[in-house]
């Protein structure tokens, strides 16, 4: 059933999409990424282009499941959820590393150190410029943290015109995928840490300081001098419906006041400009992680 001369490579994500067709009687599944490299890598079930499914018949599902089981090493599929760990512990028993629950990055994140606790990493020198990628249970003690939007703003953090309360401030990137699942990990597990966020100034911008539970934002202290981008801002719809349906956040009056712009300021437009910043307070009773 595998495509002939086709590399096949196992991860978690298709072997779960597995589990969820065996629990599906349709026989169709919508098309997405992992139902695609099923198809493509072991020829699974036949796809309708313009409806975007997959239809598949129980012998071939059978079928599937046999070869993925062959494949990694395992007697039933259903035991690879029932397996924790890291790649290097999947290695020991499958072929198929990829299997493993955890990620090599899994609890990993992007921190800057504050001024506060250089000590904590050895260090006197608050010009020090250091970023560490690093298991979030492993940092010190924090009340606050800087929690950034973009990747880049976060390697040049210490080039903005931050306040000297900002500038003492740890820094963490907020990340994407794993990375923002361990970060989100870092604040429930702190529920006390004060997220300042520090991210663009648009409805997804915004809603992203929502998510990360702040009890501040940052903000420039005019947007005069800053060049926004009013195309972005017509693709960001969605997300301005979203912040019209949250009800009595925080984050509320700092949407009205951005609303009538219709345009989207990026972070680094105010290290362009050098645009002094604030930090605006949130509600604390309106926030939720």
């Amino acid at each position: 059933m595998a495509a002939v001369g086709q590399v096949t490579t196992l991860t978690r994500s298709m072997v779960k999409q597995v589990d969820k067709l065996r629990r599906d009687p349709s026989g169709r599944a919508k098309l997405n990424v992992n139902l695609n490299k099923l198809h493509l890598q072991f020829e699974f079930g036949s796809t309708v282009l313009e409806h975007g499914y997959l239809r598949y018949t129980p012998e071939q599902l059978a079928q599937l499941e046999r070869e993925i089981t062959a494949l990694g090493g395992f007697a039933d599929s259903r035991e690879v959820a029932q397996r924790c760990g890291d790649r290097h512990q999947m290695a020991g028993i499958s072929s198929q590393e990829k299997l493993a629950a955890h990620t090599p990055s899994h609890d990993k994140i992007y921190y800057r150190p504050g001024a506060d606790d250089l000590v904590h990493w050895g260090l006197a020198n608050d010009r020090v410029d250091m970023s560490l990628r690093i298991a979030w249970q492993q940092l010190p003690p924090l009340t606050s943290v800087l929690l950034v939007e973009n990747l880049d703003s976060f390697d040049c953090i210490r080039q903005y015109p931050l306040t000297d309360e900002l500038a003492k401030l740890p820094v963490i990137y907020r990340g994407h995928g794993i990375d923002a699942k361990a970060v989100k990990a870092l604040l429930a597990a702190r529920p006390q840490l004060k997220v300042i966020w520090f991210g663009d100034w648009d409805p997804k911008g915004l809603l992203l300081a929502v998510e990360f539970g702040a009890g501040a934002i940052v903000l420039p202290a005019s947007f005069d001098k800053l060049k926004g981008d009013p195309h972005k801002w017509l693709q960001q719809d969605r997300q301005q419906q979203q912040l019209e349906q949250v009800a009595n956040h925080a984050i509320k009056p700092i949407w009205q006041q951005l609303k009538p712009h219709k345009t989207c300021w990026m972070q680094q437009q105010v290290l362009a400009q050098k645009v002094p910043l604030v930090v605006v307070p949130l509600t604390p009773a309106a926030l939720k992680r």
